[in-house]
């Protein structure tokens, strides 16, 4: 008998035997408050909603030791608390978060995947190991992610976004974007930019725009192709060159040059006030009417 209450107890002490803990708690808040979250493995969902209060929703990670929920005047904190000693098994939180769609959204992450949507408040996503996708969101956006791939959609306002090593794109992107990522492919469909930058050490970059008065427009990659389309373009110079690749320019009669060691091209629409460079170190570039 005393063999058996042994291996019972041990047993118990196994990690299969911890279970998640479930969790549905709210939070009155003010509408246009700033809200932090952390946490440092699994998924996390935020919704804007048109609630003056603060949800959360789902399952904790197994080896948490409790969920921090805090308001303290305009500002909210969302943790997930966990042990200081090793986490390298288990699954991780499952939290789907309701917010007012005005918050001001911090999310600072590890190991997580970070989708969130209807926020207009402005947001910061910040992951270690994880994928972001960001929907239907506007004002400052700002979207980091060590390792991983970001997707925006139906955007606007000033976007930041930086990968090192995962593919970023942004579809119907209303506004200015600075776009990076070490090793990945950059895909852009941006409308009525006044300023653009993106930029990859090992990929290819894909740009659908239309460009604002007097933009300020620059992409590069050392090892990729680059294929530009611009809707309707007007005053603008355009600047490209590639050591290692030929150069295609669809936009007006102006010859691509050869010489000393790369090619190039300089040309101009209207009165040139805007301007447009491109740079590849190996790889083509073209330049097209969208």
């Amino acid at each position: 008998m005393k063999t058996i209450a042994v291996v019972a107890v041990a047993m118990l002490s196994l990690p299969f035997a911890i279970h998640a803990e479930e969790v549905d708690e709210r939070r009155d808040v003010v509408r246009d408050g700033l809200v932090k979250i952390k946490n440092l493995r699994g998924d996390i969902r935020i919704e804007g909603w048109d609630e003056d209060e603060i949800r959360v929703q789902g399952d904790l990670d197994e080896l948490s030791t409790g969920l921090r929920f805090e308001v303290d005047g305009d500002e909210t904190q969302i943790e997930v608390q966990m042990p200081r000693r090793d986490v390298n098994w288990g699954d991780g939180s499952d939290l789907v978060i309701q917010v007012p769609s005005i918050s001001r959204i911090a999310v600072d992450s590890v190991s997580t995947d970070v989708y969130a949507e209807n926020l207009d408040g402005g947001v910061q996503l910040r992951t270690v190991s994880g994928e972001i996708e960001l929907r239907s969101s506007s004002q400052t956006i700002s979207l980091a992610t060590v390792s991983g791939r970001i997707e925006v959609r139906d955007s606007s306002g000033d976007l930041r976004a930086r990968s090192s090593s995962g593919e970023i794109e942004l579809h119907s992107h209303q506004g200015n974007a600075d776009v990076e990522t070490m090793s990945g492919e950059i895909n852009l469909v941006a409308r009525e930019a006044e300023r653009l930058r993106g930029s990859t050490i090992s990929g290819q970059i894909e740009v659908e725009v239309s460009f604002l008065q007097d933009v300020q427009a620059e992409f590069a990659s050392v090892s990729g192709e680059i294929t530009i389309e611009i809707d309707d373009p007007e005053n603008l110079s355009v600047s490209a060159s590639s050591i290692s690749g030929e150069i295609s320019n669809y936009l007006t009669d102006d010859a691509v040059k050869e010489g000393f060691g790369q090619n190039s091209l300089r040309t101009q629409i209207g009165d040139g006030s805007g301007s447009l460079n491109v740079r590849v170190v190996s790889g083509a570039i073209e330049i097209d009417e969208g």
